[in-house]
């Protein structure tokens, strides 16, 4: 219910309900970020593309394959406008960057921070290591093969941030996505 809506808020989009999710008519209705391609929406074999989970909010475009959490979900369609600011505030846009991948170089430094040297005496790193092998149960291999690492991240606490350690997982975007994160970085 709930799902319904965050995407009834949505002004000019048709949703039909089937299979516990909801399917989108036009995906040039929806906020920016949600298709990667919302030309060409008119033909009919272009409709009904993006579904929405009805538990959980976690959707997919079939024509880009673009696809999010109900995190995102919520992200993308808020209508809350952004809260004022002096430039020494953190605020919740602060946490919405995000930055380029590491150069290989860089993300080989992270995979070596959490796998060298296993024994260490550095409780963070060992206690992500635990997560990951004992409460996750993913073996060191799998982790390994997968670029899994670890670094230290600097996060808003009040009005100033905080060095934390923290699990780098490497990730894949499209060009488009990394074009317009850059773009956004730079302002």
């Amino acid at each position: 219910e709930v799902i319904r809506e965050e995407l009834q808020k949505i002004p000019g989009i048709e949703i039909r309900e089937q299979s516990n999710q909801f399917i989108v008519r036009d995906c040039a209705a929806l906020p920016e970020g949600f298709c990667l391609k919302p030309q060409g929406t008119d033909k009919a074999d272009n409709q009904w593309k993006v579904y929405v989970k009805g538990q959980g909010g976690v959707w997919f475009c079939h024509r880009c394959g673009n696809k999010g959490s109900w995190y995102d979900l919520k992200r993308m369609t808020s209508d809350s406008s952004p809260v004022k600011r002096n430039a020494n505030e953190i605020t919740r846009d602060d946490f919405m960057k995000v930055f380029p991948l590491p150069d290989q170089n860089e993300n080989s430094r992270y995979i070596s921070t959490l796998w060298d040297n296993p024994h260490r005496s550095n409780d963070e790193i060992n206690a992500i290591r635990e997560y990951l092998v004992v409460t996750r149960r993913l073996t060191p291999a799998t982790l390994m093969r997968y670029g899994v690492g670890c670094a230290t991240a600097k996060f808003p606490e009040g009005n100033k941030y905080v060095s934390a350690m923290c699990m780098t997982f490497p990730w894949v975007m499209h060009r488009d996505q990394m074009e317009e994160q850059d773009r956004a970085l730079k302002t």
